[in-house]
């Protein structure tokens, strides 16, 4: 929802290219990203982010060791929380209120923000 210059969050991918943070994914995750990019984009769009992503140095590959299980109610988004487990990300940002069952987990802790609130921290940066 980022990629398009006309989003209103374009800001993120922006600061991913100058090095405002840092993007930890897996090989899960960036097939994840390309099937959903490749959705809403045309291919030669979707190639060039995909390509983009794969060489930026802020986007740094953490391959989970363990799967920690701990969205039951939609599964398939614990690749991001293992992800995080295993890179030791500060948070993961996300809207999908199935996150929401990390608030209740004390270990592993991991901490999720809104993508709202991730726009606000990335104001601090301009």
């Amino acid at each position: 929802m980022a990629i398009s210059k006309k989003s209103p969050y374009h800001r993120i991918i922006t600061a991913l290219r100058t090095g405002v943070y840092k993007l930890y994914i897996s090989t899960e995750i960036y097939f994840e990203i390309a099937e959903k990019i490749e959705e809403k984009f045309k291919k030669e769009v979707a190639e060039a982010f995909l390509d983009a992503l794969y060489v930026s140095p802020y986007v740094i590959s953490s391959e989970p060791v363990y799967k920690w299980n701990i969205i039951s109610i939609d599964p398939d988004d614990n690749k991001y929380v293992d992800c995080a487990i295993a890179a030791n990300a500060d948070y993961i940002v996300t809207n999908d209120k199935h996150f929401n069952i990390l608030k209740q987990v004390s270990f592993p802790k991991v901490e999720c923000i809104t993508v709202e609130e991730f726009m606000e921290i990335l104001k601090g940066f301009e």
